[in-house]
């Protein structure tokens, strides 16, 4: 069996926006502060978004945490407000947030970690919100993509404080938390293509007046490919003659990557030592034994490179050795005759080739193409 060599690494493709873990807090009684614990296993290069809702008030000019950017702050109705902001994780991140209020008022609130989201633009467009006069759904404007394979985020709060009135999350979104306080969902989805989201409409279980913000998240380039993985081994030629040549498949690869080959020779048909081979096309697809190969075994390493970096597969050792090729005496080989077996007789003046074809052997050995033999003289050969 050929053995898989890793020769050289390189870094993953990014992966793709995941929300790892949420924490929310609820305050049916008023409170001045609101404080939300850091989601668990926290860590550098993470980025975190919350959602606050109130029941009327605002957050205090001073009363962000340290680190935290605005997204939406949506006050238009009277009740709800609600919040949005953002952040990038750092080395030490603190065991919880507290955002000051500009009044003490029941509250509710949550913030998502999220994986792989773009850490220096974390939001991949604008926010949009919206607020409405009591009803049985909420619709918040659609946003307009700019990477594909971002991560659509929103919001929305109703006037209630209980979990009996129920929040239907928009169509391929999904809730991260749905809590009271002040009631609210935030939920998130991929959005495959870069581009228009269309509206985003949440349902309620009775009519209420609304408050929501929509926005994205970047996802992070992607990094150069993995290191290539071989799942198909090499092959080469069964039966290897000198002067014929002896193809290799490169075998299965992922990670597209190019290719070079090493042909090897070993005198045995098992174990042994392995020596680079020394003929025509040592380090191509195709290799040509020379007369020191014969009774050599003969068996090709492929190497795969890309921008990840490359990795190394081997063939099993060819069938049988490389063999000597044999012409019967008197036969002389011609790649453009075209005379049947048999035939009575054959002559070229330009190649002084007289005589009677004998055979016709297509890729006899020795022979690249149709081996023609007759009996008779050359003065070519």
């Amino acid at each position: 069996m050929g053995l898989l060599l890793v020769l050289a690494a390189g870094a993953n493709p990014a992966s793709a926006i995941t929300r790892a873990s949420t924490s929310t807090v609820v305050n049916a009684t008023a409170t001045g502060t609101v404080i939300v614990a850091a989601p668990s296993q926290t860590q550098s290069g993470d980025v975190l978004v919350a959602c606050l809702a109130l029941n009327g008030g605002s957050v205090s000019g001073l009363g962000v945490p340290l680190g935290w950017s605005p997204i939406a702050s949506v006050t238009a109705i009277t009740n709800p407000h609600v919040f949005g902001y953002y952040k990038v994780a750092g080395a030490s991140e603190p065991a919880s947030y507290t955002w000051t209020l500009t009044s003490s008022v029941a509250n509710g609130a949550g913030i998502a970690r999220y994986l792989g989201v773009d850490t220096t633009s974390p939001l991949d467009t604008t926010v949009v919100t919206a607020t409405g006069a009591t009803a049985t759904s909420g619709t918040v404007p659609g946003v307009t993509t700019a990477t594909a394979n971002a991560t659509l985020a929103g919001c929305m709060a109703v006037n209630s404080s209980a979990t009996t009135i129920t929040m239907t999350a928009p169509a391929g979104m999904t809730p991260a938390w749905d809590i009271g306080g002040k009631r609210h969902q935030y939920a998130d989805g991929p959005q495959a293509s870069a581009g228009a989201s269309g509206p985003k409409t949440w349902t309620f279980s009775a009519s209420r007046e609304w408050a929501g913000w929509l926005t994205a998240l970047r996802p992070q380039a992607a990094g150069p490919p993995g290191v290539p993985v071989n799942s198909v081994l090499p092959t080469v030629c069964a039966a290897p003659a000198v002067g014929v040549g002896c193809g290799a498949t490169n075998g299965t690869w992922s990670g597209a990557p190019t290719f070079a080959h090493q042909w090897q020779t070993n005198p045995s048909s098992s174990g042994g030592t392995w020596t680079d081979a020394t003929g025509v096309g040592k380090n191509l697809a195709s290799y040509t034994p020379a007369a020191g190969d014969a009774g050599l075994f003969l068996r090709v390493v492929v190497t795969a490179t890309n921008a990840g970096g490359s990795a190394s597969a081997q063939s099993a050792r060819s069938a049988a050795a490389v063999t000597t090729s044999t012409v019967p005496a008197g036969t002389v080989a011609l790649g453009h005759m075209d005379e049947p077996a048999g035939s009575a007789s054959m002559s070229d003046a330009v190649g002084g080739h007289t005589g009677t074809l004998t055979s016709v052997t297509a890729g006899g050995p020795g022979f690249l193409n149709t081996a023609y033999g007759f009996n008779g003289s050359s003065s070519s050969v």
